[in-house]
């Protein structure tokens, strides 16, 4: 998410800046180097007296993670370390509080943010897939799911696959990977609906009544957009456009010219949603 921000010439606020300090904190414990870790924790911690929370804090993990790259398990194995804590301490709240509050951080307090598309950033080279027997290599999979997931989601299985396999410089799959890498999508720990969308844990699907329009010059096939999120949409304009022009009116929001086959399946399961 820093990456992809910072890419786009935007400036970081004071809890930004701590959010991607601490991350980086974690991921050089995660790798084993702690000498790295103290530096970039001091750096973290001359940062939150800028924010008007106390960023909750964990006890680092001091113990490298081995990567046993010879084993076959899904299940990787971590030495013992405190569950994830939030990036700032939070007073209790009502679950209709915590959606609303996900609801304005998403929309901005009430105007919705374009969608913004993963820009894909090699990371590795095929052999990582080739490789995803092996520990190391699932976990470096399952990281890029992650950071793809929290920076896009809710995106399409499909979509994730792609660019998944676009950081690992795949331009063609073939189905037996694309299998391999739904399997690493399933077995990361991301929700997938029924719909094969794929949600960030930092937003309950349950409770979501967001969408994100398509800015000009993006391309975004609606059936890489939620059927949730297009069912939002037309909640939200319901409130004002008339039934003739609803269709037209969402169309429009997501930027679609043509209305094919594939269109119209994606609409028919958003109405779905709608009159569940």
């Amino acid at each position: 998410m820093v990456r992809n921000g910072w890419a786009r010439g935007r400036e970081f606020d004071v809890k930004e800046t701590w959010r991607a300090l601490d991350y980086g904190v974690r991921l050089l414990d995660t790798l084993g180097d702690t000498h790295g870790a103290d530096v970039l924790a001091l750096q973290r911690d001359r940062w939150w007296g800028g924010c008007d929370v106390e960023p909750a804090t964990v006890d680092r993990v001091t113990t490298p993670i081995r990567l046993d790259v010879t084993g076959d398990s899904d299940e990787l194995t971590h030495p013992a370390r405190p569950g994830p804590a939030p990036r700032f301490a939070v007073s209790p709240a009502s679950s209709q509080d915590a959606a609303a509050a996900a609801d304005t951080i998403l929309t901005g307090g009430g105007e919705p943010l374009p969608y913004e598309p993963w820009a894909v950033v090699e990371v590795g080279d095929p052999s990582v897939l080739d490789s995803l027997r092996h520990r190391a290599s699932k976990e470096a999979v399952r990281a890029v799911i992650g950071e793809i997931v929290e920076f896009e989601g809710p995106t399409s299985l499909r979509r994730l696959v792609w660019l998944v396999a676009r950081s690992f410089g795949v331009r063609r799959l073939h189905r037996d990977r694309e299998r391999q890498l739904e399997h690493q999508v399933k077995q990361s720990g991301v929700a997938v609906d029924a719909d094969s969308f794929v949600w960030p844990s930092t937003l309950n699907r349950e409770a979501w009544s967001g969408y994100r329009p398509t800015p000009p010059g993006v391309d975004r096939p609606l059936p890489d957009v939620s059927p949730l999120e297009i069912a939002n949409v037309v909640r939200y304009l319901a409130k004002s456009a008339s039934a003739s022009d609803m269709e037209s009116a969402m169309l429009s929001t997501f930027r679609v010219k043509r209305r094919g086959q594939q269109v119209a399946a994606q609409l028919d399961r958003a109405k779905a949603l709608l009159e569940s």
